[in-house]
């Protein structure tokens, strides 16, 4: 069944302060193309110093694009949208000439519902629709890739599905309501676990060798993270090996990248716990040995 703006609701807030209970169900469509708040985004583009520009956009309404909730956080979701909403920020891709001109080329990728200018107006928003709402982490990771086969790099702090935006105004957005629904995940991960000339680790060693990598990380603040979806992947390998313990090493890791945020970080960790991603530690040591060649990995790690 194909997901359309059109025929979902999503949940409204009137502010980013208001309460759960004041949160309302509305037509997508509504919240996407509506001009009811268009003199204040312009206001808020127009706006040339930051700071003001920041305390302008607080004061709009805010709307959560992955469904209906009860309640602000993950977990009170109610029915899904059947929609993942990705941001495309300029400030992220340097590479792309006429970034201005991003919307007019939208069109070649077939899984895009809508693509809008997002309130600041330096970026875009799309919405993809997808096959299978319980896989809403997993099909941003993929999504994630397919987009940087494209030259095209999301902001991954979308991935979790109580993503608040803030509503826009785009006077001609792309609408494509064919576009192909995304039901397509990464491959299992293929690194296997930690070993010396076939044998496996044991745990004691496994963990001194985390450690001993860990600490040339930090100390040469080197970022392993590399996009969304290989540091999804290091952080499932830390919590399959360290568990709660490991949040510390997870933070530790992530802080190395520019894009680091901490409750970004915190709240995909505490996801990660919840399932399970089938994920080694020897992923971990598979990134670390392709950014850093200061540690004989050849002999603590085989790849399958």
């Amino acid at each position: 069944m194909r997901n359309s703006i059109f025929d979902t609701e999503a949940t409204f807030l009137p502010a980013i302060t208001c309460k759960d209970g004041e949160m309302k169900k509305v037509r997508l469509s509504t919240l996407l193309l509506s001009d009811e708040w268009k003199d204040s985004v312009e206001k808020i583009r127009a706006e040339a110093d930051p700071v003001k520009r920041a305390d302008l956009k607080k004061n709009l309404p805010a709307f959560i694009p992955a469904g209906v909730f009860s309640r602000k956080t993950a977990d009170g979701l109610q029915r899904h949208s059947g929609f993942i909403c990705i941001d495309i920020d300029e400030k992220d891709n340097k590479d792309i000439t006429n970034f201005d001109r991003l919307k007019d080329s939208i069109h070649q990728i077939p899984h895009v519902s809508y693509c809008a200018r997002s309130v600041g107006g330096k970026g875009f928003f799309c919405l993809i629709p997808i096959a299978d709402p319980n896989k809403h982490t997993e099909y941003f990771r993929a999504i994630e890739q397919d987009f940087k086969r494209c030259g095209i790099r999301i902001d991954r702090k979308c991935s979790n599905v109580n993503r608040l935006r803030f509503v826009s105004y785009d006077p001609v957005p792309y609408i494509n309501t064919a576009a192909k629904v995304y039901d397509y995940v990464l491959p299992p991960n293929s690194h296997s676990t930690a070993q010396v000339l076939g044998k496996e680790l044991t745990g004691d060693e496994v963990k001194q060798k985390f450690t001993e990598v860990l600490q040339e990380i930090c100390n040469a603040r080197i970022d392993i993270t590399g996009n969304y979806g290989q540091w999804f992947e290091i952080l499932c390998s830390v919590a399959s090996t360290f568990g709660e313990y490991g949040r510390g090493y997870a933070h530790e890791i992530s802080q190395q990248a520019d894009c680091y945020d901490y409750e970004e970080t915190d709240r995909q960790y505490t996801e990660i716990l919840k399932h399970s991603y089938g994920y080694s530690i020897g992923t971990f040591f598979y990134y670390a040995k392709k950014e850093i060649g200061k540690h004989d990995f050849d002999n603590i790690i085989k790849e399958d």
